[in-house]
């Protein structure tokens, strides 16, 4: 008996060390991805600056992220929409990670190491009519508070980027065109590919922990296609005791296990799940290996 339940844990491992084959989507404003030429050329990307002066307008293929206590404050909106295209990828495939690339325009240079947070936006709102006040000014739709920042604004932070250093003396600068990639949640973006009416973006904001500004190309920058925001999204199999497909192996999953047992999915040996469940009720966890090569 003890064999047997030992050769059912090894037999577990060995499948959560396959190698699973990986998937990658590009969506960038202007541009097809050359992997999938069959979605064509995107055109859904829309991003706004919204601040407390009237910087934005007259700056359209800019992005800003900027603080600077009692001054001046900058954040910026982006979403890209269309994503529902993806349903047809593999039978079985999930979001497994997902970027947000900007391209960095020498400008504004002057001023701390830049710390940038995203957030979910909660919120609808509208290119180019958002402002610091509102959402939608055509609407009328307000933000909760000003600049988007309230808890029906935005959700919990998805991530905090550290650009790296700046220094005046000795002169430590970002290098014009430099490309910086921002973490986004899978789950997040996996949601924005199944209810697309969901999909209200990220909100991007300067750290208040220093004063600092930053400067990228928008969707609308025409200098160089290759500048403009850039999602990317890897998708692979989904675990495969992940039955309900929500990133955790938990009592959802046995749930369903159990009520389906035998026919439903497919599943028939508990050992597979238990391992499973003890390294995946965590997506965060490292040693939840069921991920892409």
């Amino acid at each position: 008996m003890a064999s047997r339940v030992m050769w059912r844990l090894i037999a577990a491992l060995m499948l959560l060390a396959v190698s699973v084959e990986a998937e990658t989507y590009t969506f960038q404003q202007g541009v097809a991805d050359v992997a999938h030429p069959e979605l064509g050329e995107y055109a859904g990307a829309h991003d706004v600056v919204i601040a407390t002066t009237t910087w934005p307008a007259s700056n359209p293929d800019r992005l800003r992220m900027k603080y600077q206590s009692g001054t001046e404050q900058m954040n910026t909106l982006i979403r890209f929409e269309g994503l529902e295209v993806l349903p047809d990828m593999p039978e079985g495939m999930q979001v497994s990670s997902a970027t947000l690339t900007l391209t960095w325009q020498y400008e504004n240079v002057f001023w701390n190491g830049a710390t940038v947070d995203v957030y979910e936006a909660l919120k609808v709102w509208a290119d180019p009519n958002a402002t610091w006040d509102d959402a939608d000014t055509d609407a009328p739709l307000a933000w909760e508070v000003a600049g988007a920042q309230g808890t029906s604004d935005r959700g919990e932070l998805i991530s905090s980027t550290y650009m790296g250093p700046r220094t005046f003396s000795p002169p430590v600068q970002y290098q014009d065109e430099q490309q910086f990639v921002f973490p986004l949640s899978a789950k997040l973006v996996q949601s924005w590919i199944n209810d697309p009416e969901s999909n209200y973006g990220v909100i991007m904001i300067m750290n208040h922990q220093a004063a600092s500004d930053v400067t990228f190309s928008s969707s609308e920058d025409a200098e160089d296609v290759s500048f403009r925001p850039l999602l990317t999204i890897e998708v692979c199999a989904a675990i495969p005791s992940d039955l309900n497909h929500d990133y955790y192996v938990d009592m959802g999953d046995f749930a369903l296990l159990q009520a389906g047992w035998g026919n439903t999915y497919g599943m028939t040996d508990l050992a597979i799940m238990a391992q499973q469940w003890l390294l995946c009720s965590d997506p965060d966890n490292g040693a939840c290996t069921w991920t892409c090569p």
